[in-house]
């Protein structure tokens, strides 16, 4: 994917030098070595796009109706863009049925995991990693709790559930290239967020119920959003969209993003890499369907990509092997100091 507008080519070379470099040095160790030679660079780029009109909002795509997969490829994965599939899943039995009631009266005795992921928790409502079952945590909910159950890989325990969704509709998104399709649930009420940032696999998110605010930036804003390189599966970002102008993350002002409201029967499609911020603006209940697509992945970073083979928390060929013989997301499935 191109350098972001209005960064030399200079500029992002050194850039991803850094990044690069802190990736397998780690953090401490980077800011000693060149972390005064990066925070220089982006003063010099700060006085460079002041006054610039970068930091616009974009506009979402948006597709109503039927689509073909030659278009959608050539418009959409070919371009690393999101796309919103309005009202796409208001037929499907899940956006019909599904409700916290029902969880508690089908699934209350099933068991659940809530995760403590550094970067994809909230850092202002901090929870602690914990395996409860659905009739206790829904009990928490309505009592004020904040927990938020992230990627619960309920769905793939207890297949019965992928019967509410349309298989054929999110298989089509898939080429002959794609493996490893994971189901991902989320429930939470109003209010609890995940923070900025993305993983390798392509997402197809359906919400169920309630309604979501989704915050995107294209893979190589990063820049702009200052992540930090740990050697996870993942990446994530401190910067907080409603904070610009705090003085750790000078750049992010700049940083072009797409906004939408997803709402029950809403399917948002966004390839790998791609940045992202969620928001339950109301209790809610979602769907992220997943699949890997190396070839096209590639297109969305030539730098994130590589490095995501490079992980070490976990070390990515482990959590293939747990994948693959457990048929579990290693990841999120182990306490946050288990994974260092």
């Amino acid at each position: 994917m191109k350098r972001p507008e209005g960064i030399t080519r200079y500029q992002w070379l050194r850039y991803n030098f850094y990044f690069v470099l802190e990736h397998f040095i780690g953090y401490t160790n980077f800011e000693k070595i060149a972390g005064k030679r990066r925070d220089a660079l982006f003063v010099q780029i700060d006085k460079q796009l002041k006054g610039s009109n970068r930091g616009e909002l974009l506009e979402l795509p948006t597709v109503t109706g039927e689509i073909s997969m030659e278009e959608f490829n050539k418009k959409y994965v070919n371009n690393v863009l999101p796309v919103l599939f309005k009202g796409a899943a208001n037929e499907w039995v899940c956006t019909k049925k599904w409700s916290f009631d029902f969880f508690k009266e089908q699934y209350g005795k099933s068991e659940i995991s809530l995760i403590d992921n550094v970067g994809v928790i909230d850092r202002d409502n901090p929870q602690e990693f914990e395996q409860t079952t659905f009739a206790d945590y829904i009990d928490q909910l309505r009592a004020g709790s904040l927990k938020y159950l992230k990627f619960s890989r309920i769905m793939d325990e207890d297949s019965s559930l992928k019967n509410d969704v349309d298989l054929n509709w999110l298989r089509k998104f898939m080429s002959f290239s794609s493996i490893r399709e994971q189901f991902f649930m989320f429930m939470g009420v109003k209010n609890t967020i995940t923070p900025i940032h993305n993983g390798f696999a392509h997402t197809i998110f359906i919400q169920v119920t309630g309604k979501k605010r989704w915050i995107l930036w294209e893979p190589n804003e990063r820049i702009f959003l200052d992540p930090r390189p740990e050697r996870r599966s993942y990446w994530y970002s401190n910067a907080d969209p409603n904070k610009e102008e705090n003085p750790s993350f000078p750049l992010f002002k700049y940083a072009k993003r797409y906004e939408v409201i997803l709402e029950p029967g809403d399917v948002l499609w966004f390839p790998g890499l791609l940045w992202h911020q969620v928001e339950n603006t109301t209790d809610s209940i979602s769907i992220a369907y997943k699949f890997v697509d190396i070839p096209s992945v590639f297109k969305s970073s030539r730098i994130l990509a590589p490095l995501f083979f490079l992980s070490t928390k976990p070390n990515i060929f482990i959590q293939f092997f747990f994948q693959q013989i457990n048929k579990t997301d290693y990841i999120f499935t182990k306490k946050r100091e288990e994974l260092k």
